[in-house]
């Protein structure tokens, strides 16, 4: 991470929160971008199957770092306590209403364009989410 060392951060950061796929470069990640006492929080399971494997868990012992997988579908999936999902969900929806918070779509396209919303996010140059009206 050369480039968080040039703005100060020679030892890493303390939060990462990654967003997008990743895979045998996890273990590096890990070591070079997440500092002492960080979390790093996936929203992707690892692409590649022994990404986790590439993680130095005697570098993030010594350094007390922690890795956090997330799964927006985890209860529904799960059938753990699934009708919690439906509650966060309308909060949520109360709190982009009262202007609390603000939602991530960046565009709106209809069912006609599906194709074009499919190579949109294929392309990797999104940003924000589209929405998709039927």
């Amino acid at each position: 991470a050369p480039q968080l060392k040039k703005l100060g951060y020679a030892k890493g950061v303390r939060y990462v929160f990654h967003c997008h796929e990743v895979g045998n470069e996890l273990g590096e990640l890990m070591k070079s971008v997440v500092g002492p006492l960080g979390k790093l929080s996936l929203t992707f399971a690892p692409k590649d199957e022994g990404a986790i494997g590439t993680i130095d868990t005697i570098d993030m012992w010594f350094n007390r770092k922690s890795y956090l997988s997330t799964m927006m579908f985890a209860r529904p999936v799960t059938g753990i306590n699934p009708e919690k999902q439906g509650a966060l969900l309308n909060t949520v929806a109360d709190m982009i209403d009262a202007g609390k918070i603000t939602h991530a779509v960046t565009k709106t396209m209809n069912f006609e364009e599906a194709k074009e919303v499919m190579e949109l996010q294929a392309s990797g140059t999104t940003i924000g989410k589209i929405a998709m009206t039927l």
